[in-house]
C-alpha cells in the first residue's frame, strides 16, 4: 500500500505507510517506535519521514508501548486477542521488553486477558490497561466480552509486584497521567468515557468520570503543556480535544481511523498519530508542546 493511497489532511506528513493496525507511538529521540497489532511487529520511523522499518517481531498483539528512563521499550501483548494476526510468532497476553539492540524478553506469565496500552508513572511502575479482549461480540464459544471485565494494573519492574488498581470497567483502553502525576486519565471505549483514577490511593481505586466524548469512540490520548487532553477519537476519523475548561473541539484527520497520540522530537512540539487506515504514522509541528508519556 502506498502513502498515496489514503489521503493526508492538510498540515500533516506521513513518515510510515503500509504497516498494519498501527498503535502505540513512543518518541525516541528523532525517531518513533510503533506497534502493528496484527503483524505482532514492532517499527521504527524517522521523523523527517526519511526511513521505516520493521524493528523486531514480537508475535501475538503487540498493543501500547511506553520507553523506560534507559529508553528500553515497554510493550504490552495482548496475546492475538484483539484481532487476527500474520505472525507465527507465539505470544500470550503479557508485558514484553525490547533492548536497544532489538533483543526481546517475555516477562513471567501475570494471568493478564489482553493488556492494551500503558505508560510508567511517577512511583516507576508501569500502569496499564487490561480489557477483556475485543470490543465487538465474541464469536460463538467464546465467554461474553459485552460485560464490565477491563482492568488496570501497576507493575514494580524492580520486585515483579502487580497491583490491581481499577476493575469492572466495560472496555479501558488509553492511559496516561497529568502534569501533576497525581491523576491517570484512562479511556473507555465502550462508554465513550474519559476517566480519572487517583494515583496516591492504594488497592483497587474507583475511577470517576471526567468527561464523555461527543462523537466517536475514545482510544490513546496525551497531554499538552497547557492541559489539553488530546484523544484519538477512532470513528470521528479525528482527534477530540478536551480543554480544561471542559470544552470540547475535534481536529479532523479525513480517513484515519486514529488509534493513538504522542508529542516527540525538539521540545515534544511534533504530534505524532497512529492511523489504522493505510497503517501510517502521521505527525505535524503544533504550536504547544505535549508532556511526556511518563
Amino acid at each position: 500500500m502506498s502513502a498515496g493511497e489514503v489521503a493526508c489532511p492538510d498540515g500533516w506528513r506521513v513518515i510510515a505507510h503500509g504497516a498494519g493496525f498501527v498503535e502505540g507511538p513512543v518518541a525516541q529521540g528523532d525517531a518513533i517506535d510503533f506497534v502493528s497489532v496484527n503483524r505482532g511487529t514492532v517499527w521504527r520511523a524517522a521523523l523527517d519521514g526519511s526511513d521505516f522499518g520493521v524493528r523486531v517481531e514480537l508475535g501475538g498483539g503487540p498493543n501500547g508501548a511506553t520507553a523506560d528512563a534507559g529508553g528500553r521499550l515497554w510493550v504490552v501483548q495482548n496475546g492475538g486477542r484483539v484481532m487476527d494476526t500474520r505472525s507465527d510468532v507465539p505470544a500470550r497476553p503479557g508485558i514484553q521488553v525490547v533492548d536497544d539492540d532489538g533483543a526481546a524478553v517475555e516477562l513471567a506469565d501475570l494471568g493478564l486477558a489482553a493488556p492494551n496500552d500503558c505508560a510508567f508513572g511517577p512511583d516507576a511502575r508501569l500502569w496499564f490497561t487490561d480489557p477483556y479482549g475485543r470490543l465487538m461480540p465474541a464469536p460463538d464459544g467464546d465467554p461474553d466480552r459485552t460485560g464490565a471485565h477491563g482492568r488496570v494494573w501497576a507493575y514494580d519492574p524492580q520486585d515483579g509486584g502487580l497491583e490491581l488498581v481499577a476493575t469492572d470497567l466495560p472496555h479501558p483502553n488509553g492511559l496516561c497521567f497529568d502534569a501533576s502525576g497525581e491523576r491517570l486519565y484512562v479511556t473507555d471505549t465502550r462508554m465513550k468515557a474519559v476517566l480519572v483514577i487517583d494515583v496516591d490511593a492504594a488497592g483497587v481505586r474507583r475511577p470517576r468520570t471526567a468527561a464523555i466524548l461527543p462523537e466517536g469512540e475514545p482510544d490513546g490520548m496525551a497531554f499538552d503543556r497547557d492541559g489539553r487532553l488530546w484523544i484519538a477519537a477512532t470513528s470521528a476519523e479525528g482527534l477530540a480535544v478536551l480543554a480544561p475548561s471542559g470544552e470540547w473541539d475535534l481536529v479532523p484527520l479525513g480517513p484515519s481511523f486514529p488509534t493513538n497520540v504522542c508529542f516527540a522530537g525538539d521540545g515534544l512540539a511534533t504530534m505524532v498519530v497512529t492511523a489504522a487506515r493505510g497503517g501510517r504514522v502521521l505527525v505535524r509541528d503544533v504550536g504547544t508542546p505535549g508532556l511526556p508519556l511518563r
